[in-house]
């Protein structure tokens, strides 16, 4: 629970649906907005969450077996005296945290735990990361508190006759909010075990930790550690995740560590590896292959600026001129673009040089993009400590096309021997994401799926709407349940753009093939906010806004390929296309003003 504890010194709304609506970010150097200061927060939560996840993890990797002689690379054996006897016979008294029992086993922990390699990271990786400067605690450690040991358990194995020590630690996390107030909420728990072998046990700890390692080995040699593949040319990154643990979908990869368990020494058959372990991949942390937002080049009311021709391309392809449809998806979708420019360049400085030398990738997302994200992204590179996972681009046969980067833990992963089950340690591994072509075919694709959408949902394929307008006016399926909402009533902007979504299955289809992502925004690139209200006049025009004084603005309906918009504050910075804001008809006021925006029964 988070506590409020000190005051120190237009909100956006999120629009999670069913049919990928998601909402618009700001950029990180405009830390004024809640919106802002909840992204900014969740990204330091989170790499300050690795860094305590992984250093405790090699903190307790040489313990996961031992014995009276000791665990894995010559440690000792951390509980003293207290051997399984004393476990099994104090197994209540040690899960009651102030008993002399618990007490004399958390100090034995304490000892294994090195807390000043969590400091030196956190000195190192986010003190010194001035992105994180606003929401820091005077520019000290979020987790000044240090680390407690939140519950322990002790558990006998009836087969073995061994004892497992259940350890959760957990950590206060402190931050600032967006009214300049401390805050403070927990981490997720770090949950690990020390399995304590009796002394008939037929495997001794360093017999145990070897197979441990061997496992360990075998999914992070260089070639492994770089093999996992994911196909899939869906920008869904949420989603795909999940289809990534499904055993079905990810039937591949499970496929793969179950031969890469084959190769592991099974010591003539005794060791068999379970094959109904779980991936279970990270949501959260993703890294996409788009570092910029595209920028329409022309204007529906451009005097002496924009491309003219392509808007009058645009115009004649959503009234049905296939050709000029064409021309337009073709102009916008290829390398260097001048109509639907993305300045790729600005991040990854040799890109054109690279695209004209291979000419197989998409400037907008390819593998050098994502690897550009990569190093970048602190979570996740922290998380690669001691992997053996990199992203290889310097050889003509490198591959130039992924566009994702996950990674998941194998989870519920043991062995047997002589009909006795040994659980092991949850592993990383890193899953490449490969469109089933190549990136410039999935980018056309995306640009004519968007296209297509827009125009459906935007009402140009309604012969009868279209032969009267002239001003080329968006016309939306009015929803059932407005029906009988009064004129000027504002409505949330997340259940309302939902709903006028659902109201248009003729046009959601087109998201489908590559699970797009969707948003109405304001009229800037870089500053792409959303709305908190939708409401419409009685003569049906449409408005979105965050107040009834917002004045002189308009908006416009961006599809993204990646759904990075409500987990990565930097979204303003992922490939999206729009038919453009409507400059030719601004919003001068709520509710009055003409709005290129209509309803339709």
């Amino acid at each position: 629970m988070k506590k409020l504890l000190s005051i120190l010194a237009a909100s956006t709304m999120i629009i999670s649906t069913p049919l990928s609506v998601v909402a618009c970010k700001k950029t990180k150097t405009d830390i004024d907005n809640e919106f802002d200061y909840q992204a900014l927060q969740q990204e330091l939560r989170n790499s300050v969450q690795q860094i305590f996840d992984s250093n405790l993890k090699s903190d307790f990797d040489d313990y996961f077996f031992v014995d009276k002689k000791g665990g894995d690379n010559g440690v000792d054996y951390p509980f003293g005296e207290n051997d399984v006897e004393w476990f099994r016979s104090n197994q209540g008294e040690i899960s009651k945290l102030n008993s002399p029992e618990s007490k004399e086993v958390q100090e034995s922990i304490s000892k294994i735990i090195n807390w000043n390699k969590v400091e030196d990271e956190i000195n190192s990786l986010i003190l010194t990361n001035v992105n994180y400067k606003p929401i820091l605690v005077s520019g000290k450690s979020p987790l000044k508190d240090g680390y407690y040991i939140q519950s322990l358990e002790v558990k006998e194995n009836f087969e073995t006759n061994d004892i497992k020590v259940i350890i959760s630690i957990g950590a206060n996390f402190y931050y600032l909010n967006e009214r300049r107030e401390i805050e403070s909420d927990a981490l997720n728990n770090f949950k690990t075990s020390i399995t304590i072998l009796n002394e008939l046990s037929e495997l001794s700890a360093d017999e145990l930790n070897k197979i441990k390692n061997d496992y360990q080995n075998a999914l992070n040699t260089k070639a492994n550690a770089n093999s996992f593949v994911y196909r899939s040319d869906k920008g869904n990154l949420q989603n795909s995740a999940q289809s990534i643990n499904d055993k079905e979908e990810g039937k591949e990869i499970y496929n793969q560590i179950g031969s890469i368990f084959d190769t592991i020494d099974n010591n003539n058959g005794e060791i068999k590896f379970n094959n109904d372990f779980l991936i279970n991949t990270n949501r959260e942390n993703v890294v996409d292959g788009s570092v910029d937002c595209t920028y329409p080049e022309w204007y529906w009311q451009d005097g002496n600026f924009g491309n003219k021709d392509a808007i009058e391309t645009l115009k004649l392809a959503l009234r049905g001129d296939k050709q000029a449809e064409d021309k337009f998806i073709e102009e916008c979708s290829k390398n260097g673009s001048t109509w639907l420019a993305n300045k790729v360049e600005r991040f990854v400085k040799n890109i054109e040089e690279l695209s004209a030398k291979y000419k197989d990738f998409a400037e907008a997302f390819n593998s050098f993009n994502l690897n550009y994200n990569l190093e970048h992204d602190t979570t996740f590179k922290i998380s690669l400590k001691k992997s053996n996972f990199k992203l290889e681009l310097d050889n003509e046969s490198d591959e130039r096309n992924y566009i994702a980067l996950f990674r998941a833990d194998i989870d519920d992963i043991y062995f047997e021997y002589s009909g006795k089950k040994y659980e092991l340690p949850a592993e990383q591994i890193v899953i490449k994401q490969l469109p089933f072509t190549n990136t410039i075919a999935l980018y056309k694709k995306f640009i004519q799926d968007s296209f297509d959408f827009q125009k459906q949902m935007l009402g140009f394929n309604d012969d009868l709407i279209q032969e009267n307008n002239a001003n080329y006016f968006y016309y939306l399926n009015r929803p059932h349940s407005w029906k009988t909402i009064e004129p000027t009533t504002p409505i949330p902007a997340s259940e309302g753009l939902e709903q006028l979504l659902e109201a248009n299955p003729e046009a959601t289809k087109y998201l489908v093939d590559l699970d797009l992502s969707n948003c109405v925004s304001n009229t800037g690139w870089s500053n792409n906010s959303t709305f908190k209200w939708i409401s419409f006049n009685e003569n049906n025009d449409l408005y979105f806004y965050k107040s009834l004084l917002d004045k002189n603005y308009s908006f416009r309906l961006r599809t993204w390929f990646f759904s990075s918009g409500p987990f990565n504050m930097y979204n303003t910075y992922k490939n999206d296309f729009s038919l453009q804001w409507r400059n030719d008809f601004p919003v001068m006021k709520v509710n009055e003003s003409v709005s290129a925006w209509k309803l339709k029964d």
